[in-house]
């Protein structure tokens, strides 16, 4: 049943998984499966549904810290790239940004840019470079060894990444 959820919920169906409570269902999956093909349908679902408000409001809710866990204990690259990709969307304002902070993220985030995926390395440094955005977690930040990781960026990182590392570190510096 759960991967047929998660099959649904990829666009065109998205909002409305969402707002059935699509979210919920497959956030649950995340927090108690071991099973890597199912762990991964649920990851991609959920990358999905975080785009809508409904989905959003949701991980925000009930997903923060499985989604977290996902990061800190799948091997499976595919599964990280995907809870990153949640990561990454719940980021993009500052309700988000202190859930994430407030699950203790920046450690696992830290730890993902050392990663040998580039993608997964991308994402956790874009991750970290938007949870600098919040005064709160700059010290967090600091005390994860986040500054090292973003000067790799600096020299490694795509254009946009480089642009990401520079503000976020003029903000973890100031």
């Amino acid at each position: 049943a759960a991967l047929v959820l998660a099959a649904l919920a990829a666009p065109p169906l998205t909002e409305q998984v969402a707002e059935s409570g699509g979210a919920a269902a497959l956030i649950e999956v995340v927090a108690n499966t071991m099973q890597p093909e199912l762990t991964a349908a649920a990851a991609g679902a959920l990358q999905h549904l975080v785009q809508t408000p409904a989905g959003r409001a949701r991980v925000l809710a009930d997903g923060v810290a499985p989604v977290l866990e996902l990061l800190l204990h799948s091997k499976v690259e595919e599964v990280q790239l995907h809870a990153l990709k949640v990561m990454v969307s719940l980021t993009a304002d500052e309700d988000g940004q202190q859930a994430i902070h407030g699950a203790g993220a920046a450690f696992w985030l830290t730890r993902l840019t050392m990663s040998g995926n580039a993608q997964v390395r991308e994402a956790a440094s874009g991750t970290l470079c938007s949870l600098a955005e919040t005064e709160a977690a700059v010290a967090g930040l600091v005390a994860a060894g986040a500054v090292s990781p973003l000067v790799r960026q600096l020299e490694n990182g795509s254009h946009a990444a480089q642009e990401q590392a520079v503000n976020a570190l003029m903000r973890l510096t100031a």
